[in-house]
């Protein structure tokens, strides 16, 4: 019927997508029907998977959030994950999984964390959110000028990276000074904490700043197609 040709056609997208050499990972919550409890709810979620490469995206949906979906689907990936530093992806920085993955951090995640110290700190974040801009400002450039990857990577490597220095610079002084649980404390401890995997998109013109490209189109799979 229909559906299990909509399966199999789904399951060659999301082979495609994990047969390429970067892709970005999210997830977030959905509300799901339950017929255990007729008008009510549970939180599921979609995991969402998008290779910039093959210009392919997706949604696999999970009753879990924990590692083993994403250690599942991305058993046999070899290249870059661009994730947030949610601890559900900390299999990444194991050995067995570094040795054939290169984790890319969400500059989009980092600044959603600066943007909420506003209240808190509104010159020190202010400041920061700045020259995260800044950054976003060379990756527009990059786009309108249609630069190839080697060109996004010597625009980067001009430009960007000494951005990032003295955003480093400005957080570091901070540190001493942060109240831990503050938002401004969360922030800077967020950003720095992540700051190796937030810096190295610099290294290749492939590699995204964030993770927000996942989101504009995707293909919502069943869980069967990636088993």
């Amino acid at each position: 019927n229909v559906c299990d040709k909509m399966v199999v056609f789904y399951d060659a997208l999301v082979k495609k997508a994990l047969e390429s050499n970067y892709l970005q990972v999210d997830e977030t919550t959905i509300p799901v029907l339950t017929k255990d409890k007729p008008g009510s709810t549970h939180k599921g979620y979609f995991w969402a998977g998008h290779s910039p490469p093959e210009k392919i995206a997706f949604f696999l949906y999970d009753k879990s959030r924990g590692a083993m979906v994403p250690k599942k689907f991305l058993s046999d990936f070899e290249g870059a994950v661009q994730c947030d530093a949610y601890a559900g992806y900390n299999f990444l920085d194991e050995p067995d999984w570094s040795k054939k993955v290169t984790k890319l951090g969400c500059f989009a995640h980092a600044r959603r964390y600066i943007e909420k110290s506003l209240g808190n700190e509104p010159d020190k974040a202010k400041e920061i959110m700045l020259a995260i801009q800044k950054l976003y400002q060379v990756e527009r450039i990059a786009r309108n000028h249609k630069l190839d990857n080697d060109q996004i990577k010597v625009l980067r490597q001009r430009f960007s990276v000494k951005i990032l220095d003295a955003i480093y610079a400005r957080l570091k002084e901070h540190l001493p000074e942060i109240l831990p649980k503050s938002d401004w404390g969360v922030a800077v401890q967020y950003t720095l904490r992540n700051w190796e995997q937030l810096h190295r998109y610099t290294e290749n013109g492939q590699w995204e700043i964030d993770n927000n490209p996942i989101y504009p189109n995707f293909f919502i799979i069943p869980t069967s197609a990636v088993n």
